[in-house]
């Protein structure tokens, strides 16, 4: 079997070919995907790790790769060839010829698990209570690094937009309980319509107030209750803030919103104390933080770790036609932490409108 290190990202697009692979796993793949969308090429995207003949030979992609046919499009095979060699050239993404539509394994190009990635249209809401430096961070990954337009809507016009023009709304860490019952009930009613929630930070809170979702909240340890110094207050509360470290979570490899992860452990980064338990439904913590060992940098309050282990860091709730991703943590740290970007574009891409792969 031919194995490759991706850094060197041949494109081998032939027309003559079947269709063309890209391992989902590369940094950029989401990068490439979001162009091929919005070029109108359909793409496919496989559930579980497939062994397919190349140009090269037999090579194994792994689950969340994508498949390009090049039948059965708007466009030549020679277009949808010539088109993703120009986008390998700025994205740097290996390409593979498929040669045929059966994989080795069994799974056809044809078979329900390759299930086509529709093209995310995303809006966040900004303003008042809502965190300007996560918004700020969204934005960048989406507009920077996939090439994404996102819809900066204020939470005050929100009333006066229709949300049919989107399936994608993401709420970053803030208080959105002032948006007013009318708005609640259109949010509510988007995600029903088969709209996707992606929540993070405190934003899990309101979803949790709406119903939405059916959070169990594990309470930090709270501050002793005994008089104590008011020179005190500040180094006490201090002490009791996350303001940034760095945890160890276990990823389940074959849920979506872990595909393309290298392997189960996923550092991710946080800030606060908010801790959740894991979901009623045995499918729906794709995510959770380690059992044991799991600080691995920067400072934690006392008693924190033991309370954050073994909790949910990912959780999927049903709504409708519809779904709510809840993250508690800022998947999108500073524009830098690579391993978040992988769970933000599955949850971006592969649970878009008519998805069938929700919990």
């Amino acid at each position: 079997m031919v194995s490759r290190r991706f850094g060197s990202c041949p494109c081998d697009c032939r027309p003559d070919s079947y269709a063309l692979g890209v391992e989902w796993q590369q940094a950029h793949a989401p990068s490439l995907l979001y162009a091929l969308l919005a070029k109108g090429i359909k793409v496919r995207t496989s559930t579980q790790a497939i062994t397919i003949n190349s140009g090269r030979g037999p090579i194994k992609l792994g689950a969340g790769s994508l498949i390009i046919p090049l039948s059965g499009q708007n466009m030549t095979a020679k277009e949808v060839t010539d088109f993703v060699q120009s986008q390998n050239k700025k994205w740097n993404v290996a390409v593979e010829s498929l040669m045929g539509g059966a994989a080795a394994d069994g799974l056809s190009a044809g078979h329900p698990d390759l299930n086509p990635v529709n093209l995310p249209k995303a809006v966040t809401l900004i303003g008042q209570g809502v965190s300007p430096y996560e918004a700020g961070e969204l934005w960048h990954y989406m507009d920077q690094r996939l090439g994404l337009p996102l819809t900066l809507l204020d939470k005050k016009d929100l009333g006066r937009v229709t949300l049919e023009r989107y399936n994608t709304m993401v709420l970053v860490d803030g208080n959105y309980n002032d948006l007013g019952e009318n708005n609640f009930k259109k949010i509510e009613e988007f995600i029903k319509r088969g709209g996707t929630l992606i929540c993070m930070g405190k934003s899990l809170e309101f979803a949790k107030s709406r119903s939405w979702v059916k959070l169990n909240a594990i309470e930090a340890e709270k501050p002793k209750t005994d008089p104590l110094p008011y020179g005190m207050a500040d180094d006490l509360l201090g002490s009791r803030v996350v303001g940034g470290a760095i945890f160890d979570t276990k990823a389940d490899l074959s849920h979506p919103l872990c595909f393309g992860l290298p392997d189960e452990h996923l550092a991710l980064f946080k800030q606060g104390t908010e801790i959740y338990k894991l979901a009623e439904n045995a499918f729906a913590t794709p995510l959770r933080y380690t059992p044991e060992k799991t600080a691995l940098s920067g400072y934690t309050p006392r008693g924190f770790e033991g309370k954050l282990q073994g909790s949910a860091a990912a959780l999927t709730y049903g709504l409708g036609n519809g779904t709510v991703l809840c993250f508690p943590d800022n998947l999108l740290f500073r524009g830098y932490w690579w391993g978040g970007f992988r769970v933000f574009a599955n949850a971006l891409f592969f649970w878009s409108t008519d998805r069938p792969v929700k919990s």
